[in-house]
C-alpha cells in the first residue's frame, strides 16, 4: 500500500494526499466504533477516551483534506487553511495520547466524553473558518510560520511524554499490544518531526510525513483494532482478563480453604452441624454420625425427630429456636441418647447464620463428648469434699496435737522441774554426808533431767514449725553466717576453727525459719569437726542445673552415704550420742523449713574426711 502511494503521489499527489487522509481518517473512526460498542465491558477509560478525540482529529483531519490545494471543496481554501487545519487535528491527537494513559486506574461517563468531544471538534472548526482567531501556519510564497514548526517540535516532545505514561503504566496492558502501540507513537513522532522541516506542500518532506503517518495508524490499527478484534482479551478487556485470573486464583484458593475447611471438620472428634430454619440437617461431619449411629443420607433434610427419642428432640429443637429467636451463640450442657442406647453428656456451642442482609437463615452447632470428663468432674468433687472432711478431722487432730503439747509442756516440765531441784538441794546440802557413789547418781539423774527437758522443748519447737506463718523478704545469709559462727566460737574460746563465707550471699525467705536453718547447719559443722585438729567451716554457693546452691563445708567426722537416707529422719542419727551429744531432730528441721521455701536439701560427705550440705530455695 505504501509502495502504491509513492507511486500515486509522483503522478498526482492529490490523490496520494487524499487517499492518505481518508484512510487514517476510517482507522480513527474505526477505533472509536470499536471504544463505543466496547464502552459497557470497559473498568478504565483509557481506550474510550483515545477513541472520542482520535473521532475529532479524524473530523478535522477530513476537513484538512477537503481544504488542500486543488480540491475545490471551499473557497477560501488553499495552504493556509489545511495548514491551520493540520495543526488543530494534531493537537488533539497529541492531547489524546497524553491524557488517555491517566485514565488506565479511573473511569469516565461515556456520554458525557462523547458529547464534551463533538463539542470541542467544532469549537476548533469554528474558530479556524471564522479566520483571524488561529493563528496562521503557512504563508504563501514564505512557507510555514514559527507557530507551526514550534507546535510540530512540541507534538514530538508530547509523544515522548506519552511514552513515558506508557512505560510507567505497562502493568496495565498485554506486551504485544504495549509493543504496537510504542511502535504508533514512535511513528507519529517522527512524522512531526518530517513535517518541521518542509517548505513546499507537495514536496518530499510531507510526503514522508504521510507516509510516516500512514505507519502510525497502521500499528495503532494492529493494536487496537485488529487484536481488539481477534484477541479482545489482549486490549479491550486486558483488566477483565487480569480480573478473572485473580477471581480463578481466589476460586482456587477458596476451594483450598474449602477441602482444608473440610478435612479439618471431618478430622475433629467433636459433632459439627448446619441445621436450616426448619431444624434440618444441611451439614453433619462424621463424628456427629458416628455419636447418632445412622447413616449420613438418613440424617440430611431431616430434624431431631429420627434422630433422638421424643422428649430429647423436642429439648434440643427448643434450644435450637432460642438461638435462632435470639440471634446470639449459647453453650449449654446436653444428654442425649446415641449409637447403642447409651446417654451420653455434650457440652454443646449453638450460633446463628445470617445472610448479607442480616437475616438469621439458620444454625451451626458444634458438641463435645463430655461424659467421662463429667465422671471426673463428678469423683473430684467426692475427692474435694471427702478432702474437705479431712482438712476438718485434720484441724480438730491439729488442735488437739496443741492441747496434747501444752499438756506436755505443763504436766511434764513440772516433775522434770522438780526432780531438778531435788537433785540440785542433795547436790548444794549433803556434798560431804552422801556416799560418793550415790552423789554421782544423783549429778546423773540432774544431767538425764536437764536433757529431758530440752528433749521436750525440742520437741515442741518441731511440731510448731509447720503451722509457723512464713514471711518473704531478703535475707543476707552471708552476714546470718558470720554473726552465728561468732556466737559459736565465743561458746568454745579454747578452740581455733577456721571460718569462711562468701559475701553478698542474700536469699528470699522467711529470716526466722532461715536463722534456724544456718543455726543447725553451721552448728552440726562445729559439733562435728570438734575432733578435727585443723578444722574448717565454709559457707558459700555454687550452679547447679542452673540454680543457685548454697553449700556449708566442714572437714569433721564425715558421714556413710550408705546411710544417707536417714540423714533428715527425726531422731535418726548417724553418730552415736557418746561420741557426739544431739537428739537427731535438727537436720529433720532444716528439711521441712526448706522444703516450705519450695526447696530441696541434700547432703555428700564421707567417714573421717567430713561433710557438705547443698540447699536450694
Amino acid at each position: 500500500m505504501l509502495a502504491a502511494l509513492v507511486f500515486f503521489g509522483r503522478l498526482n499527489y492529490l490523490l496520494f494526499h487524499t487517499l492518505t487522509e481518508f484512510f487514517t481518517a476510517v482507522v480513527a473512526c474505526s477505533i472509536f466504533v470499536v471504544a463505543w460498542n466496547c464502552r459497557r465491558f470497559q473498568t478504565n477509560g483509557f481506550l474510550f477516551l483515545l477513541g472520542c478525540i482520535s473521532l475529532s482529529a479524524a473530523i478535522v483531519d477530513l476537513f484538512h483534506a477537503m481544504a488542500f490545494k486543488g480540491m475545490g471543496v471551499f473557497a477560501a481554501g488553499g495552504a493556509p487553511l489545511a495548514t491551520q487545519l493540520w495543526i488543530a487535528g494534531r493537537y488533539l491527537q497529541t492531547g489524546a495520547f497524553l491524557v488517555a494513559p491517566l485514565y488506565l486506574r479511573r473511569t469516565i461517563p461515556p456520554r458525557l466524553t462523547l458529547i464534551s468531544s463533538i463539542i470541542l471538534t467544532f469549537i476548533v472548526l469554528a474558530v479556524i473558518f471564522a479566520g483571524g482567531i488561529f493563528p496562521e501556519c503557512y504563508v504563501e510564497g514564505v512557507g510555514v510560520t514559527p507557530f507551526k514548526q514550534a507546535s510540530e517540535f512540541l507534538f514530538v516532545f508530547a509523544y515522548l511524554v506519552t511514552l513515558a505514561l506508557l512505560h510507567r503504566e505497562r502493568d496495565a496492558f498485554d506486551p504485544g499490544v504495549l509493543r504496537l502501540l510504542r511502535m504508533s507513537i514512535v511513528m507519529f513522532a517522527l512524522c512531526e518531526f518530517a513535517f518541521s522541516s518542509y517548505v513546499d506542500v507537495s514536496g518530499y518532506a510531507n510526503m514522508a510525513g504521510h507516509l510516516l503517518k500512514i505507519l502510525g495508524y497502521y500499528f495503532l490499527y494492529r493494536g487496537v483494532i485488529e487484536i481488539g478484534l481477534t484477541k479482545p482479551y489482549d486490549l479491550l478487556f486486558r483488566e477483565l482478563k487480569l480480573k478473572e485470573e485473580v477471581i480463578v486464583a481466589e476460586r482456587n484458593e477458596l476451594w483450598e480453604s474449602r477441602e482444608l475447611l473440610r478435612e479439618i471438620v471431618e478430622g475433629t472428634s467433636d459433632a459439627i452441624y448446619v441445621k436450616d430454619l426448619h431444624g434440618r440437617y444441611q451439614l453433619i461431619n462424621g463424628a456427629a454420625l458416628r455419636f447418632v449411629g445412622k447413616p449420613v443420607e438418613a440424617v440430611l433434610g431431616r430434624d431431631d425427630t429420627v434422630i433422638f427419642p421424643p422428649d430429647e428432640a423436642r429439648v434440643v429443637m427448643e434450644s435450637d429456636r432460642s438461638v435462632i429467636t435470639s440471634g446470639r451463640a449459647q453453650t449449654l450442657n446436653e444428654v442425649v441418647t446415641t449409637a447403642g442406647g447409651k446417654q451420653r453428656a455434650f457440652l454443646t456451642t449453638k450460633g446463628p447464620l445470617f445472610d448479607e442482609k442480616g437475616n438469621v437463615t439458620g444454625l451451626f452447632g458444634m458438641a463435645r463428648d463430655i461424659t467421662e470428663l463429667k465422671r471426673i468432674h463428678e469423683e473430684i468433687e467426692l475427692l474435694n469434699t471427702d478432702l474437705s472432711a479431712r482438712a476438718v478431722e485434720l484441724e480438730v487432730l491439729n488442735s488437739d496435737l496443741d492441747a496434747f503439747n501444752s499438756s506436755v509442756s505443763h504436766d511434764l516440765r513440772g516433775p522434770i522441774t522438780n526432780i531438778c531441784g531435788q537433785c540440785q538441794v542433795i547436790l548444794e546440802l549433803f556434798p560431804d554426808k552422801a556416799d560418793p557413789q550415790v552423789l554421782d547418781f544423783v549429778r546423773g539423774i540432774l544431767d538425764e533431767s536437764w536433757r529431758m527437758n530440752d528433749l521436750i522443748n525440742t520437741l515442741l519447737d518441731f511440731s510448731r514449725l509447720g503451722r509457723v506463718e512464713m514471711k518473704s523478704e531478703p535475707v543476707d545469709l552471708s552476714c546470718l553466717a558470720l554473726e552465728i559462727a561468732a556466737l559459736l566460737a565465743s561458746h568454745s574460746p579454747g578452740r581455733n576453727v577456721r571460718f569462711s563465707a562468701d559475701k553478698g550471699l542474700v536469699a528470699t525467705g522467711d529470716p526466722g525459719l532461715l536463722r534456724i536453718v544456718m543455726e543447725n547447719l553451721l552448728g552440726n559443722a562445729w559439733k562435728y569437726t570438734g575432733k578435727t585438729a585443723d578444722a574448717y567451716i565454709r559457707f558459700g554457693i555454687l550452679e547447679k542445673d542452673g540454680r543457685r546452691t548454697f553449700y556449708v563445708r566442714d572437714n569433721g567426722a564425715g558421714f556413710d552415704m550408705a546411710k544417707s537416707g536417714d540423714l533428715f529422719a527425726p531422731f535418726k542419727r548417724l553418730h552415736v550420742s557418746s561420741e557426739f551429744e544431739g537428739v537427731g531432730i535438727g537436720l529433720a528441721t532444716v528439711h521441712r523449713i526448706i522444703t516450705r521455701h519450695g526447696g530441696t536439701i541434700w547432703a555428700e560427705g564421707a567417714v573421717g574426711q567430713g561433710a557438705t550440705f547443698y540447699f536450694m530455695l
